[in-house]
């Protein structure tokens, strides 16, 4: 076994990227994976939906695939790896990078995630002997994060348990409230980096510093019935941009997140992503292996109206 980059201790580190939904854990992904820090590193990929549509994404932006030195990646999908539902499938990724040995493991968690007990999985699945957390890094969003925090405790959590938190997307906020908003970060975490970021910029010095174990306690997930978000898959094959964009900007304020790929009448593809109550349209065709049709996720219980608005919508 041989010495990690980041100093003599042979375990893999792991790298956990933490974030409310469409905070830019993907951007900052992509941004690793084509660093140095990129060469010979490893992916593991949590989506709240059945469908992993940032596994696809990083697969598309990250490395040619016939680069020997492109990122593996194992996705979990369906709930959070740190929920008791998904803790196994979890485990199964980590113990495929145990086997593998990459230089170093990125885990993108999902939005809704507690990483609270990172530490605690690593002992009960007897894997702290393979990893050692490197560094948390936490995107909030200078825009959505502020405004949801108050009624997410994952949130909260995903901030106390950081050891860098990125205010992301601050060309879209005012001054003040950045300013608010870091205060209210440096109260909740007094030890934790606070960085500016736009478009998820990180400097590879960020990353150096060794994880403060004392800021992530006993794991107690946040994801109850009564938080935990609803989610729809659904097509919108053969119906006009302007048609579908005028739905969903309709409907943004019911949802938490929208993502995926659909082709338009005209024969076009494009990649959807709600950005801080905006739609970003980016042509770019469905990546193989992945499902046509847009995620949506909701608060719990919005799927079904939704969907009948959806329906409705195609009906009338």
């Amino acid at each position: 076994m041989k010495p990690n980059a980041e100093g003599s201790d042979e375990r893999i580190p792991v790298y956990l990227i933490t974030g409310f939904l469409g905070a830019g854990k993907t951007t900052l992904v992509n941004r690793l994976l084509a660093g140095s820090l990129g060469r010979g590193a490893g992916l593991l990929v949590n989506d709240f939906g059945d469908v992993v549509v940032d596994a696809g994404l990083l697969r598309r932006r990250s490395s040619p695939l016939d680069d020997p030195e492109a990122p593996d990646i194992f996705e979990v999908a369906g709930g959070s790896i740190f929920c008791s539902c998904k803790t196994d499938n979890f485990a199964l990724g980590l113990r495929t990078f145990a086997n593998i040995r990459p230089a170093r493991l990125f885990v993108e968690a999902s939005g809704m995630s507690d990483p609270s007990g990172l530490d605690k999985i690593l002992a009960d699945y007897r894997l702290a002997a393979d990893f050692r957390l490197a560094r948390v890094i936490c995107l909030a969003d200078a825009v959505r994060t502020p405004r949801m925090m108050e009624n997410l405790p994952a949130l909260t959590l995903q901030i106390e348990a950081a050891d860098v938190v990125l205010v992301n997307k601050c060309d879209l906020a005012d001054e003040a409230d950045i300013t608010a908003f870091e205060e209210r970060i440096r109260r909740l975490n007094p030890g934790a980096e606070v960085v500016r970021t736009i478009q998820a910029e990180l400097s590879a010095d960020d990353l150096a510093a060794p994880a403060s174990a004392h800021r992530r306690g006993r794991i107690a997930s946040c994801s109850t019935p009564s938080n935990r978000p609803s989610w729809l898959q659904f097509e919108a094959h053969g119906i006009s941009r302007s048609a579908v964009e005028a739905f969903l900007h309709d409907h943004l304020s019911e949802t938490w997140r929208i993502k995926g790929w659909i082709q338009t009448a005209d024969g076009a593809w494009w990649y959807v992503s709600d950005n801080a109550g905006s739609l970003e349209w980016t042509p770019d065709p469905l990546p193989d292996g992945m499902i046509e049709g847009l995620t949506v996720i909701t608060p719990p219980g919005g799927d079904t109206a939704f969907s009948e608005a959806w329906e409705a919508f195609r009906s009338a």
